[in-house]
């Protein structure tokens, strides 16, 4: 399991986390708390121990993050937060 927040902050505050389920099943969120955005971001492309691979699915999206957003590079501005689930076999 692994939660941290963007490093460098580069002006903003981002909290990654990615949390491993007994049943294999993996929950990774990324939110935008403040500061500057974080821009053309692919969140499951992030350089985290445990995220590289495939298979990641949109679970939820906060508000400002349309219905059709399925998990390409996005703008991430405040309060902003998207959260995916994947089942490793």
């Amino acid at each position: 399991d692994y939660f941290d927040y963007q490093k460098p902050a580069n002006g903003s505050v981002v909290f990654r986390s990615l949390r491993h389920g007994p049943d294999g099943e993996q929950v990774f969120a990324i939110a935008h708390m403040e500061g500057k955005p974080l821009q053309d971001v692919d969140p499951t492309k992030l350089l985290l121990p445990g995220l590289e691979g495939e298979g990641w699915r949109v679970a939820l999206r906060s508000p400002q993050i349309g219905f059709d957003y399925l998990g390409v590079p996005i703008n991430l501005y405040d309060g902003m937060a998207v959260l995916f689930t994947r089942v490793q076999r």
